[in-house]
């Protein structure tokens, strides 16, 4: 899921504006780390807390692109409502499925997709 996320992140970033202000959705002062090698050394656990969470994990911290991956792959398994319980996480995912609607021009579908699985 994570890695056809990317195709379809490309996608989406060229048919519409919607993940254009992805980032302020982020807590105040974060700041991806735009390399794997820093990313690697980051300790983010201080945005993973359960209540707080802002971020699957600390992969997701790396780039734009990777946090919108992880949330889409973690999005599409089952048992993984606990993620998505904070504003920040549910934000992100609302928007990640408002860039998909948008861009396959899916927005009159009503039913709910397998990655919307855990929108409140």
């Amino acid at each position: 899921y994570h890695e056809l996320f990317h195709a379809i992140d490309s996608y989406v970033m060229t048919q519409c504006n919607a993940y254009d202000y992805w980032g302020d959705l982020n807590p105040t002062g974060f700041a991806y780390d735009f390399s794997y090698i820093t990313n690697a050394e980051r300790d983010g656990t201080q945005y993973l807390q359960q209540e707080d969470r802002a971020f699957i994990d600390t992969y997701s911290m790396s780039f734009p692109m990777e946090d919108r991956a992880r949330v889409m792959e973690y999005a599409m398994m089952d048992g993984n409502e606990n993620y998505f319980t904070s504003k920040i996480m549910q934000a992100k995912l609302k928007l990640l499925c408002l860039g998909i609607r948008t861009a396959f021009k899916m927005e009159k579908y009503e039913e709910p997709l397998l990655w919307e699985q855990y929108l409140k």
